[in-house]
């Protein structure tokens, strides 16, 4: 493969029915909104940390295509503790629990009401790390 080129990073996106409903829920899962195209805006992109999601809308007759995506996080637990307190009365949306996969991460299934899905994850040598020295 040449070395002439990098590929520094990517967006996936999601599509939405309502993109104003999609930015105030990924703000609660601490993603803010980092810029909006369109008058009116037919998309947004919401990104925390060099992350970013690019969330787009519909049209009222189109069906929404399910994405899935995984996404590495510093101290899941933590992120799972506050996925959950932030998802607190959302409909649709659910954080499922922690658990430790034989792929040597520590990860949760969350699904927006939108019905993507996105695994968040922590390798298990870091968690290991992080609680043996607690």
């Amino acid at each position: 493969m040449p070395s002439a080129f990098t590929i520094s990073h990517f967006m996936p996106v999601v599509s939405v029915d309502d993109l104003e409903a999609a930015i105030a829920f990924y703000g609660r899962l601490g993603f803010a909104e980092v810029w909006r195209y369109g008058d009116p805006a037919t998309d947004a992109g919401v990104g925390r940390y060099g992350c970013m999601i690019m969330l787009s809308l519909i049209e009222p007759d189109q069906r929404i295509e399910k994405s899935s995506f995984y996404v590495f996080v510093s101290n899941v637990d933590a992120f799972h503790d506050h996925c959950a307190a932030a998802l607190n009365g959302v409909s649709g949306a659910t954080a499922g629990p922690l658990r430790d996969t034989d792929y040597n991460m520590r990860d949760f299934e969350l699904h927006d009401p939108w019905g993507h899905r996105l695994t968040f994850g922590e390798g298990l040598e870091y968690v290991r790390r992080r609680e043996g020295a607690s």
